[in-house]
C-alpha cells in the first residue's frame, strides 16, 4: 500500500494514528466494567444459597449494582442491627450517595455492619421496612437494582470485608424462603471466571 503526500491527499502521520486508535477501540468510550458473585455462602442447615450479585463499574465514581434471587427466595425485613436486607463494602471507606432504590428499601449511613455468622463487617448497609419486605415470607422477591456514586468526587471500588468458611465475601444479604420458615444471612463471592 502507497500513501501519497500530495496537496489532493494530504494523509498526515497523525491521521493514521487517530485511525488506527479508532478502529482499535482506543479511541472510543470505556467499557464497563461487571462482576458476578455469587450469593452461596450460608450456614448449611438454612439451605438459603439462592441467587447472584452482578456490579458493573458506569464511571470511576458510579457502581450499578443488581441483586437477582432465585425463586423461591426473598429479601427479609429488617428487624435488628444484625439483619440487614444487603450489605456493601466501599473500598477505603469511600461515602456514597444512593439512587434507584424501591420504596420501602433505605441506605444506612456509612458505619461498621455486621452479619451473623459472617467474621468482619460491612461499612453500608440497606434497609427493607415491613411495607416493602413483608413480615415473615415472602419477603421481597423481585430484582433490586440501584446505583452507589461516590459524593466526595473519589474514585469508588468495592471490596471483601468479610470472610465466612476462608472465603472472601463482597456482600451480604438477609433471606427468606417464601414460606416463610427459614431465614438467615448469606454472603456472595466472586464468581470463578
Amino acid at each position: 500500500m502507497r500513501i501519497l503526500w500530495c496537496s489532493t491527499d494530504k494523509i498526515s502521520a497523525v491521521s493514521i494514528l487517530l485511525a488506527g486508535w479508532v478502529l482499535t477501540g482506543l479511541g472510543g468510550p470505556a467499557m464497563a466494567q461487571t462482576a458476578t458473585y455469587n450469593l452461596n455462602q450460608s450456614q448449611a442447615f438454612s439451605g438459603l444459597n439462592a441467587g447472584t450479585v452482578t456490579t458493573t463499574q458506569l464511571s470511576p465514581t458510579e457502581i450499578q449494582i443488581t441483586l437477582q434471587l432465585n425463586s423461591g427466595f426473598g429479601l427479609h425485613e429488617t428487624t435488628s442491627s444484625n439483619h440487614y436486607a444487603f450489605y456493601f463494602n466501599t473500598y477505603g471507606n469511600v461515602p456514597v450517595t444512593v439512587s434507584g432504590l424501591p420504596a420501602g428499601f433505605t441506605l444506612n449511613p456509612l458505619g461498621s455492619y455486621g452479619a451473623p455468622p459472617f467474621s468482619g463487617a460491612f461499612n453500608y448497609a440497606i434497609s427493607c421496612a415491613r411495607s416493602a419486605c413483608g413480615t415473615g415470607g415472602p419477603g421481597y422477591t423481585g430484582t433490586l437494582t440501584f446505583d452507589i456514586t461516590s459524593s466526595n468526587g473519589k474514585a469508588l471500588s468495592l471490596s471483601a470485608p468479610a470472610t465466612y468458611n476462608n472465603q472472601q465475601l463482597y456482600f451480604a444479604v438477609d433471606l427468606v424462603n417464601t414460606g416463610g420458615s427459614v431465614t438467615g444471612n448469606v454472603g456472595a463471592v466472586a464468581s470463578p471466571h
